[in-house]
């Protein structure tokens, strides 16, 4: 077999995840005499770096052209601001937190245990006044299908970093009722309670929200949507296609 693949290594552990993915393509090509092209291209965090802009169109064309993709993982050190800015002129974006994938997560309840999920969306909607949406996406005969929950606000009291977890605590509630209606549509494939963790591994606790909400200025009062996704969904659904936001 021949194939081209786009290798999207992103950054934060991206680029380690996906040299791990390249190495067991390079085995499998060699163990069954298959032909792999392999692209490597930029995107997220490093590609705004390079080029301000999370997915070039050098790189999505790429994408367009080849017969698979191999994707890392994204969320550098630098792009809390860069993120926070889109947001004060009034941009959508969409993250991923219905896991930790830096662990540096904020500890929650789900579905009866401890469990870590990302700080960064809870924490860009108390920096910035933007709308925080839990964003779930479920199947059905039709193709995919999202609903967008409502606002949550930002608490009124306690501090920026108390704020934002309350904030993704009610994330984990919206979600733990999305999975609940459609679990089959979760793909989780990495450990989630904290029980199932090596506890030498485990960061401080909450230790994402400090270096989070430091990292961007005060607070602006009119920012976007900060639409926050899991692969499920909440009740009062509609067709993707027609949502405001999206997930993956």
């Amino acid at each position: 077999m021949k194939a081209s693949i786009t290798v999207l290594g992103g950054d934060g552990i991206g680029p380690e995840v996906a040299a791990e993915g390249v190495r067991c393509l390079e085995a499998v090509a060699q163990r069954f005499g298959h032909q792999f092209t392999l692209t490597p291209q930029p995107f997220g965090g490093v590609a705004i770096d390079h080029s301000g802009e999370p997915l070039p169109q050098a790189t999505l064309d790429s994408c367009l052209a080849s017969d698979a993709i191999l994707l890392g993982a994204i969320g550098g050190p630098n792009i809390f601001g860069v993120l926070a800015q889109r947001l004060r002129a009034g941009h959508m974006i969409c993250l991923l937190c219905d896991r930790d994938l830096t662990e540096s997560g904020v500890e929650v309840d789900f579905f009866g245990e401890k469990a870590r999920m990302a700080a960064g969306p809870a924490a860009l909607a108390v920096q910035t006044g933007a709308s925080l949406r839990a964003v779930t996406l479920f199947f059905t005969e039709g193709g995919w299908a999202a609903d967008v929950g409502p606002d949550i606000p930002v608490p009124a009291e306690g501090t920026r970093k108390e704020q934002a977890a309350v904030m993704t605590q009610q994330l984990a509630t919206a979600f733990e009722k999305g999975i609940t209606d459609h679990p089959q549509d979760w793909h989780m494939l990495q450990r989630v309670f904290i029980s199932d963790l090596d506890p030498r591994r485990l960061p401080a606790a909450n230790s994402g929200i400090n270096e989070a909400v430091n990292s961007a200025g005060p607070p602006a009062g009119n920012g976007g949507l900060c639409a926050s996704a899991s692969s499920a969904p909440t009740p009062g659904t509609y067709r993707a296609g027609c949502s405001p936001t999206s997930a993956t």
